[in-house]
């Protein structure tokens, strides 16, 4: 791997796109990869890279202006950036804005993986829904295994983690369902200090941080991923093509 991209991707706004972003940006930064973490952020309020900006790390930060009105030249300038030949192992990880034009979401499908964070309330799942169907048709298109649809299901309250309306919703779609986050949330309140505050936090809120944060890093980053796919496709070629990821690998 000298690259590997992952964009934060939703038609809806307000699902969390900004903070599972920066906290996996974070979060890498705290395993043992050892080469570059850039983040670029495409939305206009610049809320990744403002945030980012006030912490000491060594994430690489970039911003790509966005806009409605001509996105053309925001796509020129993104597709560079992902094209780009690099030498040194590095992960890219992509902000997006709501309602994000095609011309991005075409773009961003040359990434090897698409996070689409999503609430559990019936309205949001609905179009959830009909934008991974949307996705997953671009990606028919293409041709090959990438990019992997990856639905987080995100500020869930605890007492509604599961996440059987999804799947079966899905079940003929090539997505894959990520770790339920509900308690993590709180950490989007004080983004700034979030690596003091994870050592400082109860033990569920922990775990669940640490499980969000391997989520992205061994099963998509390593591609424990791929292989669990490749997998199940030995071993049964008729079965669902949905593979929810409930607990951390």
């Amino acid at each position: 791997m000298n690259s590997y991209k992952i964009a934060f991707l939703n038609s809806k706004g307000g699902v969390g796109k900004s903070t599972l972003c920066i906290l996996s940006a974070l979060g890498l930064s705290q395993t043992r990869f050892n080469g570059k973490i850039k983040l670029i952020d495409t939305d206009s309020q610049k809320s990744s890279v403002s945030i980012l900006n006030d912490i000491n790390s060594k994430i690489e930060l970039d911003y790509i202006p966005f806009n409605h009105a001509s996105p053309n030249l925001g796509v020129s300038l993104l597709d560079q950036k992902l094209k780009a030949f690099t030498r040194e192992e590095e992960i890219i990880l992509i902000d997006t804005m709501a309602h994000p034009p095609r011309q991005l979401v075409n773009c961003i499908m040359q990434c090897n993986a698409i996070l689409i964070p999503c609430n559990l309330s019936e309205i949001e799942i609905r179009a959830t829904i009909e934008f991974v169907k949307t996705l997953d048709g671009l990606k028919k298109v293409r041709g090959g295994g990438s990019p992997h649809l990856v639905i987080m299901p995100n500020k869930v309250p605890a007492n509604q983690l599961h996440i059987d309306q999804l799947t079966s919703a899905l079940s003929d779609v090539d997505v894959i369902i990520g770790p339920t986050i509900s308690d993590i949330a709180i950490l989007k309140n004080d983004l700034v200090n979030v690596r003091s505050k994870i050592t400082k936090l109860p033990q569920k809120f922990k775990n669940q941080y640490l499980g969000f944060r391997d989520f992205i890093y061994k099963a998509l980053v390593k591609k424990e991923i791929d292989r669990l796919i490749q997998a199940q496709e030995t071993e049964d070629s008729n079965s669902e093509n949905v593979i929810p990821i409930s607990k951390n690998i």
